[in-house]
């Protein structure tokens, strides 16, 4: 397994995990959200565009999962401590290799690279519902930060 950075050349496989990603999350919460394609557009931007850092894992030159982050900065409120830190939009990792540490690796690279550009937490949101998400997270060190609430009316 190798993990590196996006390129352009990545955009037909990255674009058949987003697809993967988002039939996964619309099955997990109908209400909120929906099985569509992620637009090349997007995938290309995230790729070229240097405020993102977009790492894939491969195997054999087929990319089996990717994670995507960007540097923050806390809110200018007053009562917010003041930090940049990496968040994290969109990670996934292809079925057919989950359980292979794949997860494991892209989440450490990015780490990494969250700790050079110094950065002082890796964050991202998990839906509730994803319970298997949730423990690789836990796994992974992760903690809960906050927890967002609804009511459908």
């Amino acid at each position: 397994m190798m993990i590196r950075k996006a390129a352009k050349n990545d955009l037909d496989e990255i674009f058949v995990l987003y697809q993967l990603l988002f039939f996964e999350m619309a099955a997990l919460d109908p209400e909120r959200m929906k099985p569509v394609e992620q637009s090349s557009e997007f995938i290309h931007d995230a790729i070229e565009n240097p405020k993102f850092h977009f790492l894939v894992a491969t195997i054999e030159n087929k990319i089996k999962g990717f994670c995507i982050a960007q540097k923050q900065s806390a809110p200018a409120y007053n009562c917010m401590v003041p930090r940049d830190f990496a968040y994290v939009f969109d990670f996934v990792v292809a079925p057919d290799s989950r359980g292979e540490k794949i997860g494991h690796q892209l989440l450490n690279e990015m780490k990494g690279w969250a700790k050079e550009n110094k950065l002082s937490h890796l964050e991202l949101s998990v839906f509730s519902q994803n319970h298997q998400a949730i423990k690789f997270y836990e796994r992974e060190g992760l903690t809960e930060i906050t927890r967002t609430m609804g009511i459908k009316l």
